[in-house]
C-alpha cells in the first residue's frame, strides 16, 4: 500500500514538473544565443596571426597556371574592359564559396599575375557579378580588396 502511494506521490510530482516546464515562456530580456562562437569571427582563428604572401601559393605553380585554375573552377569568369576605360573583373558563382581572406588572396593574386590595377587610370580593377552584371566590389593595391 506504502510503495503504491510513493509511486503515484512520484508520478504526480513528475506530471507536474514536466507541465510547467512545457509552459515555460522565455522572458523578452533574455538573450537568446543561438551560435556557440561569436559570428563576426567566422575564420576559424588557426592561421590568424600568420602572414599570407603570394610565394606561398606560387612556389608550388606558376602564377599564371593558378589564376588559370580559378578560371577553371569558376571563381573568375572574365576581364574587360568598360566604356570609361576602367578594368573590370567578373567573378563566377564559386567565388562567393570563398571566405573573406581567400576572396582577398585570389583577387590580389591575379592582380599580382596580370597586374590590372597597373595598367588601370586610377590603379584599381572593379570586380562585377557574372549572373546579375552588378558591381560587387573594388581593388586597389593600397586598400585591397573592398566588397559592397
Amino acid at each position: 500500500m506504502m510503495n503504491k502511494k510513493n509511486n503515484l506521490l512520484f508520478l504526480l510530482c513528475f506530471s507536474v514538473f514536466s507541465v510547467s516546464a512545457c509552459s515555460h515562456k522565455m522572458s523578452q530580456k533574455q538573450n537568446f544565443e543561438p551560435y556557440l562562437e561569436d559570428v563576426r569571427a567566422l575564420q576559424i582563428p588557426q592561421w590568424e596571426h600568420e602572414n599570407w604572401y603570394i610565394e606561398d601559393w606560387t612556389s608550388q605553380k606558376s602564377p599564371d597556371q593558378i589564376v588559370r585554375d580559378l578560371y577553371k573552377a569558376n571563381i573568375f569568369k572574365d576581364q574587360m574592359t568598360g566604356k570609361d576605360g576602367e578594368r573590370i573583373l567578373i567573378v563566377g558563382p564559386n567565388f562567393y564559396h570563398l571566405s573573406g581572406l581567400d576572396k582577398r588572396k585570389v583577387v590580389t593574386l591575379l592582380d599580382y599575375t596580370y597586374q590590372p590595377s597597373a595598367d588601370a587610370m586610377n590603379g584599381s580593377f572593379f570586380l562585377k557579378d557574372w549572373k546579375t552584371k552588378q558591381f560587387i566590389g573594388v581593388y586597389d593595391r593600397e586598400e585591397g580588396l573592398r566588397l559592397h
